[in-house]
């Protein structure tokens, strides 16, 4: 049943929380953009608690604040990635038309599968952060 499933899903993303590493190199980069004026999203298909959680160790480890996040509770009307919505609202925000102004984004992402084909079916362009 549905509350069984949330219990698990909710298990495995607090098993997330405590083992959670950010990216080497993520932290830089993101420094770089806010000395350069460039603005930052955080968009994922994580719960706000996870994002609280990440964001604590973020700025732990000296990143700057996002200029706007989105999780998977706090855009309930949003479909999740990679359906291109949450960049579409973001770049609206941030006064950004995507069609015209698509090359002045780029999004940066950990998953091909998911923050790539989001990238792309937003019309911008992508940057994949890969350790492996």
């Amino acid at each position: 049943d549905a509350a069984r499933c949330n219990s698990i899903i909710a298990d495995m993303e607090e098993e997330a929380r405590r083992r959670m590493e950010l990216m080497p190199g993520a932290v830089e980069l993101a420094r770089w953009l806010h000395h350069h004026g460039v603005p930052v999203a955080l968009v994922t298909r994580n719960t706000s608690r996870t994002v609280e959680s990440m964001i604590d160790r973020w700025m732990e480890c000296g990143g700057p604040a996002f200029d706007c996040t989105l999780s998977r509770d706090s855009c309930h009307d949003l479909p999740p990635k990679p359906h291109p919505a949450s960049l579409v609202q973001i770049a609206s925000q941030w006064d950004v038309d995507l069609k015209a102004e698509g090359d002045s984004v780029v999004m940066v992402g950990d998953s091909a599968r998911h923050d790539v084909v989001f990238g792309k079916a937003a019309g911008v362009a992508t940057a994949l952060l890969d350790i492996s």
